[in-house]
Order: structure tokens, then sequence, then C-alpha cells
């Protein structure tokens, strides 16, 4: 498979083609919370694209209806467990501060301060 350059929250890395958004910041050692563990529930997984969105799946209905039950209708906002990273690249994701302090335990261990 392919490798797309993505830079989540200016931690940048190479991540397969196919790999989700959440997965990738995972991989790469970014900040990024999820409660629900990628099952689309909380949002608190929820980015914005800054450049390359083209690069990125399609916006699912799952994805649509868990972010406006959580009043998020910003058509820009994605979530990073249902995004797909499909090429050809380069992603450039902000998370929300507010999103990128709630991490849970296990993704505090990360690289970005």
């Amino acid at each position: 498979m392919a490798k797309i350059q993505v830079t989540i929250n200016g931690v940048s890395g190479e991540v397969e083609e196919g790999t989700s958004v959440l997965d990738a910041a995972k991989q790469m050692g970014a900040r990024m919370a999820h409660y629900c563990f990628g099952n689309s529930l909380c949002t608190t997984c929820r980015f914005e694209c800054i450049s390359g969105a083209e690069s990125l799946s399609e916006k699912s209905a799952k994805e649509t209806v868990s972010l406006n039950y959580h009043m998020s209708f910003d058509e820009g906002t994605r979530l990073g467990c249902q995004a797909k990273i499909k090429g050809p690249g380069p992603v450039d994701i902000s998370v929300p501060k507010f999103f990128k302090f709630i991490a849970p335990p296990a993704c505090k261990a990360s690289k970005q301060t």
C-alpha cells in the first residue's frame, strides 16, 4: 500500500493508505482523544482538515449523524475514527485544543506536549 504524508497538530509522519486519522494519530504519537475507542459515539476525536481534505474519505452518514447529535454542524469538522486517509496527500490536520487535552490515559505518553 502507498504511504501518505500526514501532519496532525504539528506531528508529521507517513501512514498507509486506508488508515483512519485516529489510528494515524496513535501511530505518530499525536494527541487525539477517543473515549468511545473509535466507535463514532462520543465525537472526542473530531478534527479540522487544514489542507488535503481531498485526500480523505467522504463523510459517511454515520459520521454526520454523530457530529450533528453532538451539536457540531460545521461541514469541515470530521471524526478521526471515521475519516480514512486515501491519498495522495499530504494531509494537515488540526485537533481543537480542548479535545487535544482530554486524551485518554493511553494517549498521554504521546510525543506532543
